[in-house]
């Protein structure tokens, strides 16, 4: 049987919210060198279909323009790895009760200025507004929109309080518990591992 390898299309969703998934698809904050399951623009469409960010006529345009053009792509993936990583300092600090650097605030505000000139209203019919995202080019750019909006929504919301750091792996959670007494994205990956290896040192220590 083959071992279960993560990938973009199966990685967990433990985050808890959008923007805190979409920082969360390194396997290991702690690891160096992190692996990245977005190294490509055809992995970000990837997450994008899974999550259904984007509708599939769009995402279909912006892949015929990646194929046309996969140069100026790959110089926006990098756009996109950079607001992952604002978004990763920013929240990061906040998890553990600091101000965010104000660098990080500061690029993240370029982010969200760029976010919001995209976004319009449509009224079709009297008491029917309807927002969308407006590109003058389909482009991988597109998939930042939602998750900045997201990131903007969830830092002016009250569950931000509840947002933690996984003691296992770097991952960030919000923690909906009853007594909000979670230490690990996920019991069953990262609980288990950490509760077995304290057990393994205890009964080294023990036996030692």
């Amino acid at each position: 049987m083959r071992p279960y390898v993560r990938t973009i299309e199966n990685v967990e969703l433990d985050g808890g919210h959008l923007s805190i998934d979409f920082i969360n698809t390194v396997r290991n904050r702690f690891e160096e060198p992190q692996h990245d399951y977005l190294q490509t623009s055809a992995d970000l469409l990837k997450w994008c279909r899974r999550l259904d960010l984007l509708s599939e006529k769009t995402l279909s345009e912006v892949e015929s323009n990646i194929a046309s053009q996969p140069a100026q792509a790959e110089k926006q993936i990098k756009k996109v790895k950079d607001l992952r990583e604002v978004l990763y300092e920013i929240f990061v600090s906040i998890a553990y009760n600091r101000v965010p650097k104000r660098n990080a605030v500061q690029r993240f505000n370029y982010h969200l200025a760029e976010t919001w000139s995209n976004f319009i209203l449509d009224i079709r019919e009297a008491k029917q507004v309807v927002p969308e995202w407006s590109h003058e080019h389909p482009e991988i750019l597109q998939c930042m929109d939602p998750i900045v909006k997201a990131a903007y929504e969830l830092l002016m919301s009250s569950e931000l309080l509840k947002l933690k750091e996984c003691g296992a792996c770097g991952w960030l959670f919000l923690d909906k518990s009853k007594n909000q007494s979670r230490r690990w994205c996920n019991m069953q990956t990262c609980g288990s591992s950490e509760k077995a290896r304290n057990y393994y040192k205890k009964t080294k220590t023990k036996n030692s």
